[in-house]
């Protein structure tokens, strides 16, 4: 559309070149006519498909310019050409942000089928455990019968405890930083008294809140010997308490006293901005929260505390 629309522009300005108008009637159209277009192609970021019906409609107007040698009516066929336009553009960009919303979705619930799907595999081997346990105490076998199913409870809890209350957005999203922490030798420890998921913000605002905590957390862990991240829930007194605890490099004292109040202040080395940390201030700020951080011996922890409004 947009080569079609240079395409008409050009013939357009060919057409108006042949009219026995005025000089400034000239400079006027086109002006009028190129300003749209410049406009038109800076506000249409992505290529739609050139259709007959446009093509067709782009060249009668342009014929009904050539016909006529009114001023008035050239700037009416030209005000009808640019708003049909502009109104394509407006439906096919409303078109592709409701595919960008579904692609978003279908991603997010490819994550949660994975995640369902791996707890469906584990109750799928249950009987084969408790057959395992069975044949262990009826042969007196009891302490291995114990090791055995104190194992098994260990591999269940790994992926099941931290999933209770959850909903499916952060259940997914759990699952894939704990099999992100196994990739980079993280020790990933969950401690939630509460579901996460009852965060007293929006789901939007916990998906952007939890994984710009994680990222900044991971990023920081990796580049330690100690590789640890703790992330900690509870509700006390009416109040939410979320607190994430990560192993880090050194920090200056300059940083610790900016960390979460400029967009350009990071704990992690190289070409980062530390735009988390500011999003994350922002975040809180805007629902009302509180946010405090220590460090010590090399470990940071981030307090955010939100009320929960009954």
């Amino acid at each position: 559309m947009k080569y079609l629309l240079l395409i008409t522009a050009l013939c357009t300005t060919a057409v108006l070149l042949f009219k026995p108008l005025s000089t400034w009637t000239i400079i006027f159209i086109c002006t009028v006519m190129w300003s749209s277009v410049y406009v038109y192609m800076k506000r249409v970021s992505f290529t739609h498909p050139i259709s007959w019906i446009s093509c067709t409609f782009s060249i009668c107007i342009v014929s009904g310019m050539w016909c006529t040698n009114s001023p008035l009516l050239l700037l009416l066929l030209l005000a009808v050409l640019l708003m049909y336009y502009f109104e394509i553009a407006s439906v096919h960009n409303y078109l592709f942000s409701i595919s960008k919303r579904e692609l978003a979705a279908s991603a997010e619930l490819s994550k949660v089928n994975e995640v369902f799907q791996q707890i469906r595999a584990e109750r799928h081997d249950f009987m084969k455990h408790i057959s395992a346990v069975s044949y262990l105490m009826d042969s007196k076998q009891h302490q291995k019968a114990n090791a055995y199913m104190q194992q098994y409870v260990d591999a269940l809890q790994n992926t099941n405890t931290y999933m209770q209350g959850e909903s499916g957005h952060i259940a997914s999203m759990l699952y894939q930083w704990k099999q992100q922490a196994a990739q980079d030798n993280i020790e990933l420890v969950f401690q939630f008294e509460n579901p996460l998921s009852q965060l007293p913000i929006t789901k939007l605002n916990q998906m952007n809140l939890l994984v710009n905590l994680l990222e900044n957390a991971f990023d920081a862990a990796r580049c330690t010997d100690e590789k640890y991240i703790c992330i900690k829930s509870l509700v006390k007194s009416g109040i939410y308490i979320l607190e994430v605890t990560n192993s880090t490099p050194p920090l200056s004292n300059e940083l610790q006293d900016q960390l979460f109040k400029q967009f350009n202040k990071t704990t992690k080395s190289g070409s980062h901005e530390g735009l988390g940390t500011f999003v994350i201030h922002e975040l809180v700020r805007h629902s009302n929260g509180y946010l405090d951080y220590l460090y010590y011996h090399q470990r940071l922890t981030v307090k955010l505390k939100f009320p929960i409004v009954v």
